[in-house]
């Protein structure tokens, strides 16, 4: 039994996360991001429910250069502790322009993780 994976416990929750993508990725580039993520997922010991696809949608502030970007909603049960390790991972990825996780029906500014914070216009 893994307790580092939440196996022993069984202790798991509802999770959502928003990928936000260039806004020029092509379909190859978006289904690698969802990949990385899947997979980085099921590494910590999640399981993936579904995977929303809801296009270029404008954002709110610009990240880095970007006004917009392709969005991937990605709904998956994982042990709390694993949490910071999975967003440790994808953001290190640098796939994405910016993730957000948090608990499902809860994910806002103050849980999410900006990537390319660094850059400036």
């Amino acid at each position: 039994m893994d307790e580092r994976r939440g196996v022993m416990s069984g202790l798991t929750r509802e999770y959502e996360a928003l990928l936000l993508v260039d806004p020029s990725a092509n379909e190859e580039t978006l289904s690698k991001a969802e990949k990385q993520f899947t997979e980085a997922a099921g590494r910590a010991g999640g399981s993936v429910q579904a995977v929303n696809r809801l296009g270029k949608r404008p954002l709110a502030y610009k990240i880095g250069k970007a006004s917009e970007a392709q969005m991937i909603q990605v709904l998956l049960e994982l042990a709390p502790d694993q949490v910071a390790g999975l967003r440790r991972t994808v953001v290190a990825s640098g796939a994405l322009l910016r993730l957000g996780l948090g608990l499902a029906g809860k994910v806002s500014a103050e849980t999410s993780t900006g990537v390319n914070d660094g850059e400036s216009e």
